[in-house]
């Protein structure tokens, strides 16, 4: 697994190996109980998992990834144990699909209700396979079956703002550290991400300001408006007594009792200040996170 960017990582060697099924003919097929990896080849549809001969899969570098059926059959494993060992939970309410190599040339990752789908990149990206952006999608299947936020307006940039948390929380889950950019080990140009949470506007679009929210058709786009719940996720995990995992931990909460289809900036910050509470977690340091961003609870 991994790109010319992180380097190649070896499952069972350096990582440790994933699960799989065996059949009785000496294949392994990418599926268990709870998660299956299909390879679309370059298609933008499919549906049966991936059969490689046991136990060594060596996938051919595509676009300067060593292995993107392997990183994402292993990093939905890792999700799906977050969801586990933190929460009791599964991320969603049906078996995570991770459908890689989608289409040619193809951009993007995006999940579509039942599935996530990875595109290969192109100039600007490596296959869109890491760690966060793969949290990231699955994120939104775990918004869909708990607050459905819609995706528009302010609450489609909460939802935005929930995935790339997840992002975040998968890497701190699985390193025990993580570096608040999303999507940094998918792009070629070194230093470079899709977002910034501790400085939003740093990509050239995100807002880190409710004052700088524009409604409308032609308003501000979710992915950008998710850097007002961003920068207040990242100032919460930066204080003390905070990391990572207790931040992810209010706003999972909110997200599963709190968070209404069309939450607002303000709402759904109150349900992180009450998510909080329930908890026991300090609800000053909540209040203290959300000011900076123009919500004040």
């Amino acid at each position: 697994g991994g790109n010319a960017e992180t380097g190649e990582d070896h499952y069972g060697n350096v990582f440790p190996a994933f699960d799989v099924t065996e059949t009785t003919s000496g294949n392994c097929v990418m599926k268990t109980d709870q998660i299956q990896t299909i390879n679309l080849m370059n298609a933008t549809s499919g549906s049966n998992p991936y059969v490689f001969k046991c136990y060594e899969h060596v996938e051919a570098n595509v676009n300067g990834a060593f292995g993107a059926l392997n990183d994402a059959h292993y990093f939905a494993g890792v999700i799906s144990d977050l969801y586990k060992n933190w929460y009791n939970t599964t991320p969603l309410k049906i078996p995570i699909t991770m459908k890689v190599h989608y289409g040619k040339k193809y951009e993007n990752a995006f999940w579509n209700g039942s599935s996530m789908n990875f595109g290969d990149g192109d100039k600007r990206f490596f296959p869109l396979v890491s760690l966060d952006v793969s949290s990231h999608e699955i994120a939104h299947g775990f918004t869909e079956f708990n607050s459905a936020l819609v995706y528009e307006e302010q609450s489609g940039g909460i939802n935005e703002a929930f995935s790339d948390m997840a992002g975040e929380a998968a890497e701190f889950y699985s390193q025990g550290k993580n570096d608040f950019e999303i999507g940094a080990d998918i792009f070629k140009t070194n230093g470079k991400a899709l977002r910034y949470m501790a400085d939003p506007p740093k990509d050239g679009n995100s807002i880190d300001h409710v004052s700088k929210f524009e409604p409308g058709m032609f308003g501000t786009d979710v992915h950008y408006s998710s850097g007002i719940f961003n920068k207040a996720f990242y100032l919460l995990a930066k204080s003390p007594g905070w990391d990572t995992r207790k931040a992810f931990d209010v706003f999972v909460k909110a997200n599963q009792n709190y968070w209404t289809p069309t939450a607002t900036f303000a709402t759904a910050a109150k349900g992180v200040l009450q998510a909080a509470e329930d908890l026991g977690y300090p609800t000053a340091d909540v209040i203290a996170a959300f000011a900076p961003v123009g919500i004040n609870l």
